[in-house]
Parts: structure tokens; C-alpha cells; sequence
């Protein structure tokens, strides 16, 4: 199981930039916690991701008809 920061993360996914990786992420198309998890710390404002590549290179070969996007649910 790896887990990669953002930069990182576009880049072993052969993806263009690391907004392609937020957009999935506030799109829902990624799940927190399977796909994503955001290691701010407390206090802090912006988030700070980190990708499972594995699951993700999965999430990305599928055909975009079978994409499902997941409701994001909001943090308290």
C-alpha cells in the first residue's frame, strides 16, 4: 500500500498537473479514506493530500461510463 502527496501522486499517475487530482477529489470521483485521505494539521486550513496510487490507478482505468462520483461528506 503506498501512499503519495499530491505532486508525487500526478506524477506516477501520468496526470498533467495536481489540479487534475483535486478536481477528482472536490468531484467526489475519489472516495476519503480508500482513494484520498487529507493529513492537515489541526488548525490548518488547506488541505494536505495524500493518494493511493494503487486504488486510484484502478479508479482511473475504468471506462468513464462505470465512474461513479461519491458524495463528499463534510468534515466537523
Amino acid at each position: 500500500m503506498e501512499w503519495q502527496r499530491t505532486k508525487q501522486a500526478a506524477e506516477s499517475l501520468s496526470l498533467t498537473s495536481c489540479d487534475q487530482l483535486r478536481k477528482f477529489v472536490r468531484e467526489g470521483f475519489f472516495k476519503e479514506g480508500i482513494d484520498y485521505r487529507d493529513i492537515r494539521l489541526n488548525g490548518r486550513v488547506k488541505p494536505n493530500y495524500q493518494f493511493h496510487i494503487e486504488n486510484c490507478k484502478k479508479k482511473l482505468g475504468l471506462s468513464p461510463s462505470k465512474r461513479v462520483a461519491h458524495k463528499k461528506v463534510p468534515s466537523s
